[in-house]
C-alpha cells in the first residue's frame, strides 16, 4: 500500500513540476515588439522610420522600451543613441530641433500670457510697458516658433494636453510656465531683456 501511495505522490509531484516548468518557459520566451536604432542617432533628433526598426524582445525587459511608434510623435532624443541600442522612453522628450542661425530663449510667463502655446505653434511677442498705458506698441518679434512648453514643475507639456490647458484657463488657474521660443541670433538680446523683466505677452500668430 505504501509503495502505491509513493508512486501516486511521485506522479503528482512530477506533473506539477512539468506544469510549472512549462509555464515558466512560456513566460521566458514570450516577446513583444520594441524599437532599436538602425544607426547612431545624435541628441536632438526627431525619430522617423529611417532611424529605428522594430524587433522582438522578451516581455520582461520591455517595460521601459518604446513599443509603439506613436510615442515618437512630437519628440526628439535627449541623448545620443548608439547603433542597435534599444530606444528607452526616458531618452525622448517633447520638443523641436532648433534651426541653424537660431537660438532658443525661455520666456517666463503664466497661462494667460503664454497663449497656451505648445511646440510647433507660432507666436507673436508683444512688449508689456506699464508706463505706456493706452499706447499701442508693435510686437518685438512675429512668427516665432515654439520649441518647448514647460509646466510649473519644469516638465515638457505634451502637445496632446492642449485641451487640458484650455480647461485650466477656463477655471481661472494661473499655473506658471516657461515657453521656449526659437529666435534669430540677432534678435535674442532684445527679447532676453524683456523676458528677464517678465514683460512679454505671447499671442498666437497665423499658423503656416
Amino acid at each position: 500500500m505504501g509503495i502505491i501511495v509513493a508512486i501516486i505522490a511521485t506522479l503528482i509531484f512530477g506533473g506539477l513540476f512539468m506544469f510549472y516548468t512549462q509555464r515558466e518557459l512560456h513566460s521566458e520566451t514570450k516577446t513583444v515588439g520594441a524599437f532599436q536604432a538602425k544607426k547612431f542617432i545624435p541628441m536632438g533628433t526627431p525619430i522617423t522610420d529611417k532611424e529605428v526598426e522594430k524587433i522582438e524582445v522578451p516581455v520582461k525587459i520591455a517595460k521601459n522600451l518604446v513599443t509603439d511608434s506613436k510615442y515618437f510623435d512630437g519628440k526628439i532624443t535627449t541623448q545620443n543613441i548608439g547603433k542597435e541600442q534599444y530606444i528607452f522612453t526616458n531618452s525622448l522628450a517633447t520638443g523641436l530641433v532648433i534651426r541653424p542661425g537660431y537660438g532658443e530663449v525661455y520666456i517666463p510667463t503664466d497661462l494667460s500670457k503664454s497663449a497656451m502655446a505648445i511646440p510647433g505653434e507660432l507666436v507673436d511677442l508683444y512688449p508689456i510697458d506699464r508706463s505706456s498705458e493706452g499706447i499701442e506698441l508693435p510686437p518685438i518679434f512675429e512668427q516665432a516658433r515654439v520649441i518647448h512648453s514647460l509646466d510649473q514643475e519644469g516638465n515638457d507639456i505634451d502637445p496632446g494636453r492642449g485641451e487640458a490647458l484650455k480647461n485650466m484657463a477656463a477655471k481661472g488657474d494661473k499655473i506658471p510656465v516657461a515657453i521656449g521660443i526659437e529666435l534669430p541670433k540677432d534678435k535674442i538680446s532684445k527679447v532676453v531683456l524683456y523676458a528677464y523683466n517678465k514683460n512679454i505677452y505671447l499671442v498666437k500668430s497665423p499658423q503656416q
